[in-house]
């Protein structure tokens, strides 16, 4: 492996890493819109704030926002199984479980991408892949318990951690799908669409969950966490991710 190998590798993984410090801040950040709003019109308004920032900086870059009519329906497939489902999956589980049980559950998002690829697009196994992705994770749980068997002994799974694992399960297929539309657009291109028809496909939410919530009872806590998810949750850490998988 040459230097520029090299460097390469450390600007992936820096892009991952990003992606995943603002999702796992979210897991913090998420509860507090969460206990005050419903989960469709929380993902909704969530993706809707990302889709207008990714098309603002869309615009600047490339200025157009052409893409093939035959790429509509899977853009709408990526929207809803990795966004919309995701999206209302994490919502509502995150205020049925602790957020150490979330970020041990979301942690095995790695392991459940790799067993999709092997069983159904005849990925083969790499016994070092497989080795790494065992130990990033058995630190991880480490460092959530301190070290606490006993506390990782405890933990019974209950439906907010089911809810989360289903949520894993759609981000982990999104993942994979995803790889087919990045070598046709650009990450910036491909985001602005897939957050733009996550909030439309969501868009009756606003109707079903209306007697759900009032907007003036909302605190300002619960709103800013809202905005941090559109942004940062959404924007960058998606923005992040594409790049690293294109890559």
């Amino acid at each position: 492996m040459n230097i520029k190998e090299v460097k390469m590798m450390k600007k992936e993984n820096f892009y991952l890493f990003g992606a995943t410090f603002f999702w796992a801040l979210g897991l913090i950040v998420g509860k507090f819109c969460s206990a005050e709003m419903p989960p469709m019109i929380l993902t909704s308004i969530r993706y809707l704030l990302a889709g207008l920032g990714m098309g603002i900086i869309h615009y600047f870059k490339e200025k157009e926002f052409d893409i093939e009519s035959r790429d509509i329906l899977y853009f709408l497939f990526l929207s809803f199984l990795g966004i919309v489902l995701n999206g209302v999956l994490f919502f509502k589980g995150i205020g049925m479980t602790s957020p150490v049980s979330t970020a041990i559950i979301s942690s095995t998002t790695p392991i459940i991408v790799y067993l999709i690829s092997v069983l159904f697009f005849k990925e083969k196994i790499n016994i070092k892949n497989v080795a790494a992705m065992v130990l990033s994770i058995s630190g991880i749980i480490l460092l959530l318990t301190n070290g606490n068997i006993d506390f990782l002994l405890s933990i019974h799974l209950n439906a907010g951690d089911l809810i989360i694992l289903g949520a894993v399960i759609s981000n982990s297929v999104y993942i994979i799908g995803s790889k087919k539309v990045l070598k046709k657009y650009s990450p910036t291109k491909i985001l602005t669409f897939l957050f733009i028809f996550t909030a439309l496909i969501l868009s009756p939410a606003l109707y079903v969950e209306r007697d759900m919530y009032k907007i003036g009872e909302v605190s300002l806590k619960a709103k800013g966490s809202l905005i941090y998810m559109g942004i940062f949750s959404s924007l960058a850490a998606f923005m992040l991710q594409q790049q690293g998988i294109k890559k």
